[in-house]
């Protein structure tokens, strides 16, 4: 009785866990670019993707066949 118990409402808990590690996945992705941003600017760096940046993330999206 105690395991149909637990088997029903498992199911709720699990989707209370699975949102706290997403929005905590999401809330430290989004502390990592600021820093990252900032540094990149503290250097003299530009925030813009270069064409050879680009063309890497391109080729990385596309298995390495790339689209020219």
């Amino acid at each position: 009785t105690q395991i149909a118990l637990y088997l029903s409402v498992d199911w709720l808990v699990d989707r209370f866990r699975t949102t706290t590690n997403v929005m905590g996945d999401s809330f430290v992705t989004g502390m990592v670019d600021s820093i990252a941003k900032r540094a990149a600017l503290a250097k003299g760096g530009s925030l813009e993707l270069s064409e050879t940046t680009a063309k890497v993330h391109t080729e990385h999206r596309t298995n390495g066949i790339g689209l020219s």
